[in-house]
């Protein structure tokens, strides 16, 4: 190792050190950390001087400006200026505070001065350099994406497998295989027998790998043994700019430079890994795949936020178009997490988003989308493991859910998916979870993502999920999570103009005041797109002039609000149109409440043929055939499924609406719309509180009686108990949603219960507080009910009563009274271990309270009995704990244990130990034992 080199090692520890120190000292005032700064600019420079093998000077200013000299010729112009005005900040920053002192004039923060630094870190360690970068603390690799961090690392590039995918049936041999990191001769050699005496090389690069080191090392292995062509595979390389490094024009300037007769003689051909895959790897149908010909009418582009910051490159990401968001991964896929999560309520367009992006990508480069759709697995069974994207794409091939022409080898998808010749989307990936069950293993498969990631940091994946479980994705540091927003105001106006003539517009935005959403944020109209969808599928499609009618002449729909005006118009133009017969528009919403229900909402059209046969007013010409085609429905392959997933809060809501209205509970549909409101939250919730106002209903006979009957019957097995539990909470979020004060709270409730005896009272999440006192709770349930706390209980403690309690660990109450609980409740492990370490905690400061009393009482306590002692004496006890002497001796005076008296010799006091507390002190003197008088001595101190 020569000096130099020793001495860039040693750079690059201090660096490490001093950034390290930077790290630890978060909390300090920057006049003791700006100098610092500057120590770790200077040592970025010289690492960057010594990394050209160029002569350090002493002084920073020379050092900046011949580190910025490198960078020029390195990273561009541009980057230098960069990288100067960044290093010239910080050298200033640091000299002032470390000659100066303290400066107010200086407004700058430790968080802009950490952006500086890690800008130089950045652009010196991770661009187009080979140099090793420090180690860097985690608060500083936040500020650098994933794919940078990832540069010095080499790719796995399964040389011998990708060669054996170009020629399956000749010899392939590796031959030869260099890993010397420090020297970076990092390269695989591989031939295939070609006949006749002909063999063909392969000459394997990474991206850091020392192109001239790597052939002339080849050559020398080589001897006379060179074979009759070779090719030199290389991965893309960018600068930090974002520019594409011309490399294969480097290697040709390499091969000129080194006048090796054989190297000139052959010329070598040059090309990148993922043309090289895609030219000899792929079959031809699979490169020749058409663009989707399915383009949804009247597209409008949404927005996509992101959930948590995102950056492309140096480009922090706010909100951006989704198209120009695609355009924008996809052009510098280099710089971005390669699995990218679209996530928003259903009926929000994410199946919309993935078909355009399929579109793009198939039809503007290079690339090929491999789309992935939840629907396809409804009916795939498999008992195995999915535990990589692999396996789902086999999965995917072997139930024809992806066609032949897009059927490749499994290596073949690895290999294109991880150097992003394919675009992997999965649309509904939260569907799909639900129809493989237990055999799709989200941890491993999106370790599997990572994996391929890390063969060439080039993966480019599109998952779809609702909105809802978002937190495992965001803990994933390769994930981007973003939102679509829906249609703002003036894009629901250029829907509209574009599928509506100009005399239906003001009806569609009539109807659509009922689906519009606002943005908290900003205070702007937010429109699901599928609400738009339907209201211009309907009026495109009725050619009345009235198209309002409140009337409906069905008890579901009585409602009478536009989304039920209008989803009465179409039902009952359903039933004319396809000639139902004999079924009503009430018959009808019940088959789609049962298929609603099922799981996924699809049945066989097996089983809808019996739902059709049981509303028993049937013709003899009615055929299920005729029912699946309606357009609340899908069908496919045998299996009928809802289309809108959102609308189905509208048949949930009127269905819980004519139920409690009437007083008419049934286990089934309306136990379970019920059970999924437990949270008191959620689009069906606030569905239901609009169709079902509490001020109106909550106090209604019917609607105690129907609350009455869900108790009775939550009996039965464990199954069923989880089902009544959160219906029970949900009907009790929905009843007291109006409700302003505990007291009105407890008036509703009381109301529901038949009085202050509640049986079965269930609350899951958050609940507001309630006025408890002379209430009595049997075989409640309390699940992360925080705000139990804030409940007034009166002077009756126990309240509840073979009850069951229970917390996540984040939802335990500070303060949490066990003595409102009965002997016979259960309680969580964590809150059972709760309340346990608090009554650890008291008995120990029992017991140093009682140990402290001892010890101040003993000072007078002599010969079996209690004497006079001066205060001087009392002064010499020794008490332990966060009460001092004084609190013990002043609060013994205070409640007459003892007393102070005069000493008979001198002008002193001292104190002596009351008749009235005589044998309650002894007894705690003599047998440690706190009788009831003296324990309430002790619990002023607790």
């Amino acid at each position: 190792m020569s000096i130099r080199q020793s001495e860039y090692i040693a750079t690059v520890q201090r660096l490490t050190k001093l950034l390290g120190e930077l790290d630890s000292n978060k909390s300090r005032p920057l006049a003791d950390v700006a100098n610092t700064y500057r120590k770790a600019t200077e040592a970025i420079c010289k690492a960057i001087v010594l990394g050209a093998t160029r002569e350090p000077g002493e002084q920073l200013v020379k050092l900046v400006s011949d580190a910025k000299q490198v960078v020029e010729f390195r990273e561009g112009p541009g980057e230098a200026k960069i990288f100067r005005l960044h290093a010239d900040f910080l050298r200033d920053v640091g000299n002032l505070f470390s000659h100066d002192g303290p400066a107010s004039s200086v407004q700058v923060t430790r968080e802009r001065l950490d952006e500086h630094l890690v800008a130089l870190i950045r652009i010196g360690f991770f661009g187009e350099s080979d140099l090793d970068p420090p180690e860097l603390p985690d608060s500083f690799r936040h500020l650098l994406s994933e794919r940078t961090l990832k540069k010095h690392e080499f790719e796995e590039i399964r040389s011998e497998v990708v060669v054996r995918l170009c020629f399956p049936r000749q010899e392939v041999v590796p031959l030869l295989s260099r890993k010397e990191s420090a020297s970076r001769l990092f390269y695989d050699y591989v031939t295939v027998d070609l006949g006749g005496g002909l063999s063909r090389g392969f000459l394997f690069l990474r991206s850091r790998s020392a192109i001239e080191r790597c052939l002339v090392d080849l050559l020398n292995e080589l001897g006379n043994r060179p074979p009759d062509s070779l090719s030199i595979v290389t991965p893309r390389v960018y600068r930090n700019t974002g520019d594409a490094v011309d490399r294969k024009k480097s290697i040709g300037d390499i091969i000129e430079s080194l006048r090796n007769p054989w190297l000139l003689k052959r010329q070598p051909d040059v090309v990148y890994f993922d043309e090289f895959v895609w030219k000899n790897c792929l079959p031809d149908a699979v490169r020749k795949i058409q663009t989707m010909q399915s383009e949804v009418p009247s597209f409008i582009p949404q927005t996509l936020e992101p959930q948590l910051q995102i950056s492309v490159g140096d480009r922090n990401i706010s909100s951006i178009d989704s198209i120009n968001y695609t355009r924008l991964v996809l052009d510098e896929a280099h710089k971005c997490n390669p699995v990218q999560v679209v996530t928003g309520p259903a009926g929000i367009g994410k199946t919309t988003f993935c078909d355009h992006v399929h579109s793009f990508v198939n039809s503007n480069r290079q690339k090929k989308v491999i789309f992935i759709s939840a629907t396809d697995f409804r009916d795939i069974a498999t008992h195995d493991p999915v535990t990589s994207v692999s396996d789902l794409y086999k999965l995917a091939v072997t139930n024809s859910s992806i066609g032949d022409e897009a059927s490749v080898e499994i290596q073949n998808f690895e290999i294109n998916l991880s150097c992003g010749n394919f675009v992997l989307i999965i649309d509904g990936f939260d569907e799909l979870e639900s129809h493989l069950g237990g055999s799709l293993i989200f941890d491993r498969f999106m370790e599997s993502l990572q994996e391929l990631e890390d063969c060439f940091h080039r993966v480019f994946v599109i998952l779809t999920v609702r909105d809802y479980a978002i937190e495992r994705f965001e803990r994933l540091n390769y994930v981007s999570v973003l939102r679509l927003r829906g249609f703002t105001k003036n894009d629901t106006d250029r829907y509209f103009s574009n599928r509506l003539g100009s005399q239906d517009i003001s009806t569609a935005q009539r109807l659509l005041a009922e689906f519009r959403t606002t943005k908290a944020d900003k205070g702007e109209a937010i429109t699901i797109p599928l609400y738009a969808s339907l209201i211009c599928d309907y009026l495109s499609e009725d050619p009345a002039t009235e198209k309002i009618s409140e009337y409906s002449g069905s008890s579901y729909f009585e409602f009478g609000g536009p989304l039920d005006v209008l989803v009465k118009k179409i039902v009952d133009r359903e039933i004319v149109k396809q000639s139902l017969g004999a079924i009503k528009s009430d018959d009808f919403f019940e088959i789609m409440i049962d298929i609603i229900r099922s799981p996924q909402m699809s049945i066989t059209t097996e089983l809808l043929s019996d739902y059709v046969l049981l509303c028993g007013r049937l013709d003899g010409g009615l055929s299920s055939n005729k029912l699946h085609s309606n357009p609340f429905l899908q069908y496919t392959d045998g299996a009928v499924k809802f289309k809108y997933d959102s609308l189905a809060n509208f048949f949930k809501s009127r269905l819980l609406y004519r139920r409690i209205r009437d007083g008419v509970f049934s286990v089934g549909p309306p136990l379970e719309f019920m059970a999924d409101l437990y949270r008191g939250q959620g689009p069906l919730f606030e569905e239901l509180l609009k169709v079902l106002p509490p001020k109106i209903y909550s106090r209604l006979p019917s609607a105690r009686r129907w609350f009455g009957d869900l108790r009775r019957l939550a009996e039965g097995d464990a199954a069923s108990g989880v089902n009544f539990r959160r219906a029970i909470s949900g009907f009790i979020h929905w009843t007291t949603f109006d409700d302003q004060t505990k007291s009105d709270r407890r008036e509703t409730l009381t109301y529901l219960f038949s009085g202050n005896i509640w049986e079965k009272f269930t609350i899951f999440e958050r609940f507001s507080p309630l006025d408890l006192e002379g209430v009595i709770i049997y075989d409640g349930y309390l699940e992360n009910y925080s705000n139990i706390v804030n409940c007034e209980f009166g002077s009756a403690k126990k309240v509840f009563h073979r009850s069951w309690i229970d917390f996540k660990e984040s939802a335990i109450p500070e303060k949490m009274d066990k003595e409102i609980f009965a002997a016979d409740c259960s309680f969580g492990p964590l809150l059972q271990s709760s309340f346990e370490a608090k009554d650890v905690a008291d008995e120990t400061e029992l017991d140093v309270i009682r140990d402290n009393l001892m010890k101040v009482l003993k000072v007078g306590f002599r010969g079996n009995a209690f004497v006079w002692k001066s205060a001087g004496l009392y002064k010499n006890a020794v008490v332990h704990g966060k009460h001092s002497l004084n609190d013990y001796i002043d609060l013994l005076l205070d409640n007459k244990v003892l007393i102070e008296e005069p000493s008979r010799s001198d002008h002193g006091t001292g104190y002596r130990v009351s008749n009235s507390w005589y044998l309650d002190a002894k007894k705690l003197i003599e047998d440690r034992n706190l009788t009831s008088k003296m324990k309430k001595i002790v619990n002023v101190l607790r």
